[in-house]
């Protein structure tokens, strides 16, 4: 489990992380990963910007982490993120056995962690921890976003 002080503080880069992808006309998710109460990978969607639909927060910050600590296998690692991770980024985070998945928004449409958790095959569980905030409202920037591309 993470220290609440080290929390805060990776939730607050993983949202700083999504207002950038937001400006940059990104799909508005920022990620994160937390290694012995230090945070060492951070970044936001660049779908966009690579035109390459995998290159997701939460898959960027997994590769960078493994690169930082030279393991494929992240079991001491915690991942902050701002959605609830899809399916793509689910097989990820199951494959480098992180530790935890914080997130601060439900992703309602195509709940990808919980879905791919329930299943009893899965070989590695991460904890699973839902935040609720005030000051880092996930879901209202989501909103925001998808609003601002219908007009």
């Amino acid at each position: 489990m993470l220290e609440e002080a080290i929390l805060r503080n990776a939730l607050s880069i993983a949202f700083a992380e999504a207002e950038l992808a937001f400006q940059e006309n990104e799909v508005p998710v920022g990620a994160v990963i937390v290694y012995n109460n230090e945070v060492i990978a951070r970044d936001h969607n660049r779908i966009v910007q690579h035109a390459n639909p995998l290159r997701h927060a939460e898959l960027a910050v997994i590769e960078k982490a493994a690169q930082s600590i030279k393991n494929e296998r992240l079991t001491e690692c915690h991942l902050v993120t701002t959605l609830e991770p899809c399916m793509m980024c689910s097989g990820a985070v199951v494959w480098a056995r992180l530790a935890s998945v914080h997130f601060l928004s439900d992703e309602e449409r195509a709940p990808g962690l919980r879905s791919l958790l329930a299943l009893p095959e899965i070989n590695h569980k991460p904890q699973l921890y839902r935040h609720r905030s005030d000051e880092w409202d996930a879901a209202s920037l989501m909103r925001r976003f998808f609003q601002m591309r219908r007009q």
